[in-house]
């Protein structure tokens, strides 16, 4: 009698030893899952699409030449940027990207833009290397006044066709 009661303690007591292990791994496992890291967002892409053009009434005939923007620093980069109200601080959102960079995407798109309203007979980038078409600043004079630092650097008998019909 006496073995048969210290068989059932030994079997009660890993039977007990068992059932606390399977709790314990059921458990561990919930916890693990709940550690696991969190899957990583999805990359998602913009880029610019050009409202349709309306076809010019008189375009150029000649080439137009389409330079790439310029953007500084952190403005020429992949990333959307954005700014909190109230704060110089700007920050770029981890998935959510521009499909080229900005000067690039402005490039093209104005190209685009351009080419569908017949602006000129080709509208190129410096890439594609056309020639050009006009012969010499006395044809054709682009007078920029904002990219003069001051006023007073600025003045009509600077410009390279001054003196022509096509002078400002």
């Amino acid at each position: 009698m006496k073995q048969a009661i210290k068989r059932s303690r030994k079997l009660h007591r890993t039977l007990t030893q068992s059932v606390v292990l399977a709790v314990g791994l059921v458990m561990l496992g919930f916890l693990s899952a709940c550690a696991a890291p969190p899957s990583a967002p999805e990359d998602n892409f913009y880029g610019l699409s050009p409202m349709a053009a309306t076809t010019m009434k008189r375009s150029l005939d000649g080439v137009v030449e389409v330079e790439r923007f310029v953007a500084s620093g952190a403005l020429g980069n992949r990333p959307l940027l954005y700014r909190e109200p109230g704060s110089n601080v700007l920050r770029g959102y981890n998935s959510h990207l521009w499909l080229d960079a900005p000067p690039t995407l402005l490039q093209n798109a104005l190209v685009s833009y351009l080419r569908s309203a017949g602006a000129a007979r080709q509208v190129v980038t410096p890439e594609m290397r056309a020639p050009p078409i006009i012969p010499s600043w006395d044809a054709f004079c682009v007078w920029r006044p904002f990219a003069v630092r001051s006023p007073q650097a600025w003045s009509r008998s600077n410009c390279p066709c001054a003196g022509s019909a096509m002078a400002p």
